[in-house]
């Protein structure tokens, strides 16, 4: 230990500290002598006066400091920020450190988005955010992380949501056009439009203004000066009577270029409002009153108001009713608007809707009232009457109906009870005529039958002949009687059906091999002739001689 005086000191060793400075007229100035010691627990025993207890802490304390000894217990979760020889340092765990130059400056939680201690910046990035930051006068952005920084030109801006539509840093930019909008800005002083996407610059001669909506727009036509307006465009007709339109007008950016180089981004809404209001007005001051009020014309049919509609003539090609008064407004408005603004400003008007309409004059407007009243009055009295006829014409038709269908279902009955007799009688001919074809079939096949037993035996007697002759022709008497046999035979077929009386010689009968045979009667062949007559057969007549 040292004690100075007064003066300027200069040393070149690390070892000095200063420990304190007081004043010279001080009564008292003591300055301990020793070396700093940190005793751990248990129990301690020394035989010298010189030692001195200065505090007993808990072990559990995170910082213990003993003059040059220093001893952290930085806990899970959580960083010390410290200084060593006048260099920042961020520490966790346990650390035993004897310098005389150690600083402690407190402990930071590290789930802190950013934690600073001097030069070093940590911070955290979480998800879904970008980090901004500068460093060396250059903006940065940093995604999801994170990250440690030892610089003292590094300075941690803030983070901010990723889905932000603009995100500015400097020159920095990250600019998200969605559907239905573009994007404004400019380079080096020259329109840019950006189309929907995710666009990122980093150019500082690229300024980026704002959005433009391309989505239609809706847009109340009012009169912004005149506070008693209550939301009514005010107008004059024809025949100088005030009223009040409750009408709107739609548009959409068609092409947004030519929009906001003719236009200008906030001048879009003033210019079709202005415009559309003068053309209203123009209109309006063309149309008398009552053209207006017949905007609301019914026809009854068949008991239910509708509004009037518009039909073509077949013959003469006009019109045989009325155009309403705000169908009329519409087609005129849209007329002498859509091409014009679509050519020149690059906007397209696609609709004007005329809610209502309000007489402006109190006392004009409670006489139409009550004229209005009056019809209504007569149009519902003419409604009840159609509804009246209506019914009465249902009624009719619901007894036409119901007696028609009772003769339908007569003559249904009387249909089925034919039906079912023709049906019986067609049966019982299918049955007899069934019973025919069983009978002819059985006849059939009993001719069948018959006619293959004679052919079997044709064939049998034909076989039995032919072995006959051929046996007959291996013998000379055989072959004899065979010419005989065809002869006969050729004489029968000669004398058949022939009714006559053949004489034959007497030695015939004695003659085998005659034609007659007395003695043995008919020769085979000759079956149904008759034998030669005796002359004692003869009858001779009495007158002859």
């Amino acid at each position: 230990p040292k004690v100075l005086p007064e003066g300027c000191h200069v040393t070149d060793t690390n070892s000095l500290e200063v420990v304190s400075v007081v004043s010279q007229n001080t009564p008292y100035i003591a300055h301990r002598t020793g070396i700093p010691k940190v005793l751990p627990e248990g129990c301690h025993v020394t035989d010298t006066n010189s030692l001195e207890v200065v505090s007993v802490v808990s072990q559990n304390t995170p910082y213990i400091a003993h003059r040059t000894l220093h001893i952290l217990r930085i806990p899970d979760g959580q960083v010390a920020l410290v200084l060593d020889n006048n260099k920042p340092k961020l520490l966790s765990g346990t650390h035993y450190i004897d310098s005389k130059t150690f600083q402690y400056h407190g402990m930071q939680n590290l789930d802190q988005q950013v934690i600073k201690n001097g030069p070093i910046t940590r911070f955290r990035v979480r998800k879904g955010e970008l980090g901004l930051a500068w460093e060396d006068n250059q903006p940065m952005i940093f995604e999801e992380g994170i990250y440690n920084k030892n610089s003292p030109q590094f300075q941690f801006v803030t983070a901010v949501d990723a889905s932000d539509q603009q995100i500015i840093l400097g020159s920095k930019k990250i600019i998200t056009v969605r559907d239905g909008e573009v994007g404004v800005s400019y380079i080096q002083g020259k329109l840019n439009v950006l189309p929907p996407n995710r666009h990122l610059i980093d150019n500082p001669d690229h300024i980026f203004e704002g959005f433009l909506s391309t989505q239609q727009q809706c847009l109340h036509l009012f009169d912004e000066k005149d506070k008693n307006s209550q939301g009514l465009l005010s107008c004059e007709t024809k025949d100088f009577v005030g009223i009040g339109l409750k009408a709107d007008v739609f548009y959409k950016i068609v092409d947004a270029e030519k929009v906001l180089l003719v236009v200008g981004k906030d001048n879009v809404q003033p210019l079709v409002r202005e415009t559309a209001i003068a053309t209203l007005n123009s209109i309006i001051r063309s149309t008398s009153l009552a053209e207006v009020a017949q905007n609301k014309e019914f026809v009854v049919k068949e008991g239910v108001r509708e509004p009037v509609k518009r039909s073509q003539d077949s013959q003469d090609g006009q019109e045989t009713e009325q155009e309403h008064f705000f169908d009329k407004v519409h087609d005129e408005f849209i007329a002498k608007l859509q091409a014009s603004f679509l050519e020149q400003f690059g906007i397209s008007i696609t609709n004007i809707r005329i809610e209502s309409f309000k007489i402006m004059n109190r006392e004009l407007s409670d006489n139409i009232s009550k004229q209005a009243l009056t019809t209504a009055q007569t149009e519902n009295q003419l409604a009840n009457l159609a509804g009246q006829t209506e019914i009465a014409t249902k009624q009719m038709k619901r007894d036409t109906e119901v007696a028609r269908i009772q003769i339908e279902g007569e003559s249904l009955r009387l249909k089925m009870g034919n039906d079912a007799k023709n049906k019986a009688v067609m049966e019982t001919a299918r049955a007899t005529a069934e019973a025919e074809v069983i009978k002819a079939n059985a006849e059939a096949q009993a001719i069948e039958v018959r006619a293959k037993a004679e052919a079997t035996a044709i064939l049998l007697k034909a076989e039995a002949e032919a072995k006959r002759a051929e046996m007959l022709s291996q013998t000379k008497l055989g072959g004899e009687i065979q010419m005989y046999q065809l002869y006969a035979d050729m004489v029968k077929s000669s004398l058949t059906g022939v009714e006559k009386m053949i004489y034959m010689p007497t030695d015939a009968m004695n003659n085998p091999l005659s034609f007659m045979n007395l003695s043995h009667g008919v020769i085979p062949g000759f079956k149904g002739m008759r034998k030669p007559l005796q002359v004692e057969d003869v009858k001779v007549p009495e007158d002859l001689d």
